[in-house]
């Protein structure tokens, strides 16, 4: 049976006008395309953002998008199969239900190209072709010019911005332990690798600085020294700055690795209903879209998926803080896993998108 044969089967069967039913596929055109164009435009920025920014684009960038295009797929198939049904039975003769999905996904996609043209022009632009003449400069003089100039780069975005931006979010970073804590590594391994969780916790964190500085995101690091530093000096540290931009514009994350020989990938926050929930479900998402073949270690009896404690820097920090154990350093398939510079990387990615979608719902509230 031809296609046209099959239209005016469908109409013969419901008794809608054919000129109602072709109107109505045809918006349903026009909705898809909207929404395949606005997907394809934020890909398309969000490549030149990379490009310009120095971000390496790999795999794991690329699925996210796939991703994202199919979540919109699924919710605009749905919606567009009650549009027909509706037309069908003659409640109404227009595709209202899936044309305001492409609404939502045409602004949501808006925002997106806004924030990645922005970031484009952004003064971390320039930041960045500094740093990279900086990594090859060896003349003394033409060092101190770099800096001089990357200063001068970074005081001028800072003036840019209006003082007490309640919108903003600063992110301190957090990397535990120190090169002499006491057994805070991983066995010895037959092929004679181990980890050593200060050093692990401080590459992610190096990693994960580069990469929002990259993006003109304030992100302060808390422990900068390779020695451990006590709690309380390093609650200090967060607390002060803290107490300079607003408890409620900060959000800490302290990197680590378990032990216990378990394995998987979970988060702590303090106990009862805090902010650092609501942040903590956020890398929660993130963290299953980057470890789809990792167990997420949940404790969802209070309704929320992180787990929660009386540590010492959840309690006595006065932001919202949350910690962060990645994988188990003591089981072999884990500790393998972030012993590579693949499963560090997409360590580092996974908390660079969950803080970029905190920073996103903190800006929202």
């Amino acid at each position: 049976m031809e296609n046209h044969e099959i239209l005016r089967y469908i109409v013969d069967l419901t008794g809608i006008e054919s000129r109602a039913f072709h109107r109505a596929l045809l918006l349903e055109a026009v909705v898809w395309c909207a929404m395949i164009g606005a997907v394809i435009i934020d890909f398309t920025t969000g490549i030149r953002k990379a490009k310009v920014l120095k971000i390496p684009r790999d795999s794991h960038g690329f699925r996210r998008s796939f991703s994202k295009f199919g979540d919109y797929g699924k919710v605009t198939g749905m919606l567009m199969l009650f549009d027909l049904l509706a037309i069908l039975f003659g409640i109404y003769s227009l595709p209202y239900a899936s044309g305001v999905a492409a609404v939502g996904v045409v602004y949501t996609e808006y925002r997106s190209v806004r924030e990645n043209l922005k970031a484009i022009k952004s003064s971390a632009v320039e930041m960045t072709t500094i740093v990279e003449l900086l990594a090859k400069a060896k003349d003394p003089k033409k060092i101190t010019e770099l800096l001089l100039q990357y200063n001068e780069v970074k005081n001028n975005a800072s003036r840019q911005q209006p003082k007490n931006n309640e919108y903003e979010m600063k992110i301190l970073i957090d990397n535990g332990h120190g090169r002499a804590t006491a057994g805070k590594r991983s066995p010895v391994w037959p092929d004679g690798k181990q980890l050593f969780e200060y050093e692990f916790n401080r590459d992610i964190a190096r990693r994960m600085h580069e990469a929002l500085t990259a993006r003109g995101t304030d992100s302060v690091p808390v422990v900068p020294e390779i020695d451990d530093i006590p709690l309380a000096e390093r609650t200090r540290r967060v607390n002060e700055i803290a107490a300079q931009v607003g408890p409620e514009n900060c959000l800490l994350v302290s990197i680590h690795v378990n032990a216990g020989g378990g394995t998987g990938w979970e988060a702590w926050t303090s106990v009862g209903e805090t902010e650092a929930d609501n942040y903590a479900t956020i890398f929660y998402e993130e963290a299953a879209r980057a470890f789809p073949e990792q167990r997420m270690r949940m404790d969802t009896t209070d309704g929320d998926p992180d787990k929660e404690a009386h540590f010492y820097l959840l309690r006595h920090t006065t932001c919202p803080a949350i910690i962060t154990e990645n994988f188990f350093m003591d089981t072999e398939a884990d500790c393998r896993l972030i012993l590579s510079e693949e499963g560090r990387k997409r360590v580092a990615d996974m908390h660079v998108s969950a803080l970029l979608r905190c920073i996103e719902y903190h800006r929202n509230k």
